[in-house]
């Protein structure tokens, strides 16, 4: 759960923190307010990419800072493999952002934005606006059926591509042997086409000797005269 959260020096923000509470919490305001700084500095605490600009006019740094309490094993499994101290369940992030680099700390620990952004699904789970829309398009259908029911689909899911990939091996068989059959037969009508040629052709015993020794009649030679 976000107890608490901390921005300084961000876009038009000076400084601000914001407490929650373990009930429901809505940002309120009129258009302009600073709720989409709040929401975009809380994306951005948690690894999305700041663009230098959004440093306040005037300042050398900003800096977001978010607390979190959890009891999840899966996140405390997670920071016990980057050999992050964890106690009473509560996690600080923060990110200094400076016009040379972007500081990332979990609980005073320096980590990489990559370690940062496996951590970050665990603690905090952020929807958009129009993000429903995303039922609309046939691309994300089977990706939303396959992810219902995982635990039952999965295993007919792998039964059913293992069904396919063998079907697809046999028909590969089928079509190499029924290849070999038509290279049979083209190959019977060559040899049949060849008999029928030299039975046609009434050849003799000893005829190819007999050709050879032929001489051919002397064929008149018409001289140019110059």
């Amino acid at each position: 759960m976000l107890i608490n959260l901390h921005v300084k020096n961000l876009a038009l923000i000076e400084e601000t923190e914001v407490d929650f509470t373990d009930h429901l919490n809505i940002l309120t305001g009129e258009t302009g307010a600073g709720k989409s700084i709040l929401i975009g500095s809380i994306q951005s605490a948690l690894g999305a990419k700041i663009p230098k600009d959004m440093i306040r006019h005037g300042c050398d740094s900003a800096l977001i800072e978010l607390i979190f309490h959890t009891k999840s094993q899966a996140v405390q499994k997670k920071m016990e493999e980057f050999e992050i101290p964890f106690e009473d369940g509560e996690i600080i992030i923060s990110r200094r952002i400076t016009n040379n680099r972007v500081i990332n700390k979990v609980n005073d620990i320096s980590v990489t934005i990559g370690r940062l952004k496996e951590l970050s699904p665990l603690l905090l789970d952020l929807s958009g606006q129009h993000e429903n829309q995303l039922l609309l398009k046939p691309q994300n259908h089977l990706k939303i059926i396959d992810s219902y029911h995982r635990s039952v689909i999965a295993p007919v899911k792998e039964k059913t591509a293992s069904l396919y990939h063998e079907y697809q091996e046999l028909q590969k068989k089928l079509s190499e042997q029924n290849m070999g059959e038509e290279q049979r037969i083209r190959e019977m009508e060559f040899l049949k086409y060849e008999i029928q040629e030299i039975e046609e052709a009434q050849l003799r015993p000893g005829e190819d000797e007999s050709l050879e020794t032929e001489v051919p009649e002397s064929i008149p030679c018409k001289r140019n005269s110059f």
